[in-house]
């Protein structure tokens, strides 16, 4: 099972590189820029992090967010 998770993880990471760097060049074709960057070279930019690492904190906060309303149920408390 772990493996299954560790596929998902980087085909939605791969994805993510794929899909990014088609914007990324579509936004630079708009700005004058005639240079297109591949999926692995988007990879190296900043906006290809800020846009995963902002990613996950919002899902590590929606995680947090349900499991700290989970252990404050009244049937988690008594059990505590």
């Amino acid at each position: 099972m772990r493996m299954d998770f560790q596929l998902l993880f980087l085909m939605s990471f791969m994805l993510h590189a794929v899909g990014g760097a088609g914007e990324y060049n579509e936004h630079q074709r708009e700005h004058g820029v005639a240079e297109q960057v591949t999926a692995l070279e988007y990879i190296t930019t900043s906006r290809f992090w800020f846009e995963s690492l902002q990613n996950w904190q919002s899902e590590f906060l929606a995680v947090g967010a349900g499991r700290a309303h989970y252990l404050s149920t009244p049937a988690m408390v008594a059990r505590i």
